[in-house]
Order: C-alpha cells, then structure tokens, then sequence
C-alpha cells in the first residue's frame, strides 16, 4: 500500500491550465490557457538517480508534482507556480485509489 498524502507537504499553491486553440482575424491559431483549478501541492525537483530512471520513460523530467484527486488531469495541461511552468508529461493515480495524482512535469526555463 502505497503512503498516505502528509498534508503538511502540500505548501505550494499551484494553478493547473487547460489550453484551448482559438483563432485570430487573420485566420492564425492563438493557444490561450483557461484557470482550471488552484490546488495546495507538494513540488519536489527528481534527484539524479530518479531524473535518470524517469528518464528512461520520458526525457527531460525535472519535476514531480503531488495533488489531491479532484478532478480530471491530463499532460494536456500545463501547472504554474508563481511565474513558474511546468508541462505535464504524464499523471499517476498513486496506488489507484482516487486520492492523490504524481504529476511527472518538465519545468519550462
């Protein structure tokens, strides 16, 4: 069984993004980011042993991202953290249980 989420690790106030595609008067695409939520999170930059194991899965993970399940998360979206952003590379339903997600997200420099 996987550890329970310590309410004390989730100190960071993070804001989870959808992007939708609009266009222009001149007929050109404009990605906009719509709010989804504002979560309390946990934010844990990967030591080099587990940036090179995540790595292995997908490149260039920085970042893990611990969340209560409330709703839908998708690596369409992307999380800011001050003036901060992190892509969404995948979403984990830790231990399958509804509770908490691990967002694996590469942070945008």
């Amino acid at each position: 069984m996987g550890k329970e989420m310590q309410i004390g690790k989730l100190r960071h106030l993070i804001k989870i993004q959808s992007g939708t595609v609009s266009q222009d008067v001149a007929g050109e695409e404009i990605l906009t980011w719509i709010l989804e939520a504002e979560r309390w999170a946990s934010i844990e930059p990967l030591s080099g042993q587990e940036r090179f194991l995540e790595a292995q899965i997908q490149a260039d993970v920085t970042h893990k991202i611990g969340v209560r399940m409330a709703f839908t998360v998708t690596p369409k979206m992307r999380v800011l953290f001050g003036s901060r952003i992190f892509d969404i590379l995948s979403v984990l339903n830790v231990g399958e249980r509804d509770v908490k997600l691990k967002l694996i997200c590469r942070e945008n420099v």
